[in-house]
């Protein structure tokens, strides 16, 4: 279609290994106040919760803000979760009131000898027509950089 940009397809892939057990580790997921302080926020912005629902079937909305005014928000559907083993959800990114990007997620908590190994696969379809793997590779880095100091302490 003219016009519009074509949608660009990404696949990717991190993992970590934490010290934590997958249980302590899953748990900073599902608490709403440990995730605001792990999750990677600019410095001069902060995520608002609209809502927060972590259960299977749930719905979380969230908006980054910048002044009180709303840059980015964030349409969350967990599709599945079982405790200290994994999460799946499909999040739609929406910037300008039009869709900008929508992904699958999937967060595999898996045991390694005391610790977990996390794996993080995101299956991505960006609006723009441009790639932004390596936006999302870095933000995927600087979260679990974060997850990391929350949970290993």
């Amino acid at each position: 279609m003219a016009g519009k940009p074509e949608i660009v397809h990404e696949t990717i892939r991190v993992e970590r290994l934490f010290k934590a057990a997958p249980e302590r580790v899953f748990a900073a997921w599902e608490d709403s106040d440990a995730r605001r302080r792990w999750e990677p926020t600019p410095e001069d912005m902060e995520m608002d919760y609209e809502s927060f629902d972590f259960r299977a079937g749930g719905y979380e909305k969230s908006h980054l803000k910048k002044n009180g005014e709303v840059i980015v928000s964030f349409d969350t559907w967990f599709i599945d979760i079982v405790p200290a083993s994994r999460i799946v959800s499909a999040v739609r990114v929406i910037s300008n009131s039009a869709a900008f990007s929508c992904m699958q997620s999937t967060i595999d908590f898996r045991p390694e000898g005391t610790g977990t190994r996390l794996v993080c696969c995101e299956q991505a379809a960006f609006m723009t027509g441009q790639s932004m793997r390596s936006a999302h590779e870095n933000g995927w880095g600087v979260m679990l950089d974060r997850l990391e100091k929350e949970v290993d302490g």
